[in-house]
């Protein structure tokens, strides 16, 4: 399950028709999120299978900041090429599949390293994902966050802005190709 495949088709979809980045959750503004980079992952990995101190500990490992999508938004919208749109709820997992000729022609149209099929793409799975992340509780509960107490206590410290890791991932996708480029025009 991968939020930035779907979040980067989205906006692939929106600025193909000359729209803006609207944000398709249910809450905006009330959303208090943690999210982890597979950089840093992998960095924790390589740590835990090497670190003394690590061996038979569990741990929660997040990026060790919070972020609110309201906050987020114009980050993706900026990378992306676009303007920031409006709160227009929207189910990802029904709409994006509706979509799937439309993100064929833009494979086509830009000679995309990323395959024709919009759900081969993005995954069936991080749709649904996706949608769970952006939509939250209704009504919205408390965030629910983790500690990482126990990894930093152990001796992993490295942490990672999560707006850098947004701009990172979706600037990846743009540089291999597998999203159109951000200065692309809509047809």
């Amino acid at each position: 399950m991968n939020l930035i495949p779907v979040l980067g088709a989205w906006a692939a979809l929106l600025r193909d028709e000359g729209r803006p980045l609207d944000f398709p959750g249910r809450h905006v503004s009330v959303m208090v999120k943690e999210a982890v980079d597979a950089d840093l992952v992998a960095g924790a990995l390589a740590w835990a299978a090497t670190c003394p101190a690590a061996r038979g500990g569990t741990y929660n490992l997040t990026n060790g900041d919070v972020f609110l999508w309201q906050n987020m938004w114009p980050v993706i919208a900026e990378v992306m090429g676009m303007a920031i749109g409006e709160h227009r709820h929207v189910q990802l997992a029904e709409e994006i599949p509706r979509r799937g000729d439309q993100w064929s022609r833009l494979v086509d149209r830009f000679n995309l390293r990323a395959p024709r099929a919009i759900q081969a793409f993005v995954g069936r799975n991080s749709l649904v994902y996706a949608d769970g992340l952006l939509s939250g509780e209704d009504p919205p509960v408390g965030p629910v966050l983790n500690s990482t107490v126990a990894v930093r206590q152990a001796g992993f410290h490295d942490c990672m802005d999560t707006e850098t890791m947004f701009r990172k991932w979706f600037q990846r996708l743009l540089d291999l190709r597998l999203l159109p480029p951000s200065t692309a025009m809509p047809s």
